[in-house]
């Protein structure tokens, strides 16, 4: 019988615990609780500052999930004037994150007042995903809308 020797048992152990690790992070990351903006409906506009919604901790411990529909009232300037409910998300907290951060929305002026529909979906396994058109992160660049 040939012995094995204690290091590469150990070596042996310590790869599988990692790889273990891993895979548990990997899956924890692929079905992370969290809120993905939909593509816009409404004039051309280009989003220079677009933070996601935060799914608040009071949320995602009640398992609350839900989609809806937002419209932002956007300024020649680009701020975002005013944020109306089209459709809620079924739950004030979801629909109250999501106002709070569309109203931190900035674009590119575009020239004359404008709205825009956009919607949103917050679900306890969710992909993460990026902004339509975001390449960098740091907000929605260039979103077409129909």
């Amino acid at each position: 019988m040939q012995k094995i020797s204690p290091f590469l048992w150990f070596d042996t152990q310590a790869l599988i615990i990692i790889l273990g690790y891993l895979a548990s992070l990997a899956t924890a990351r692929a079905q992370a609780p969290g809120a993905n903006v939909g593509k816009p409906r409404g004039d051309v506009v280009v989003a220079m500052f677009a933070p996601k919604p935060d799914y608040t901790y009071f949320a995602r411990t009640r398992h609350l999930e839900g989609s809806g529909v937002f419209q932002l009232h956007i300024t020649a300037g680009g701020n975002v004037s005013s944020v109306e409910t089209i459709q809620s998300t079924g739950y004030r907290e979801l629909d109250d994150s999501t106002t709070k951060a569309f109203s931190r929305w900035h674009f590119r002026g575009p020239g004359r007042p404008t709205k825009v529909q956009i919607p949103i979906t917050f679900s306890m396994h969710l992909t993460p995903q990026p902004l339509p058109g975001s390449t960098h992160g740091r907000g929605v660049q260039g979103i077409p809308h129909s």
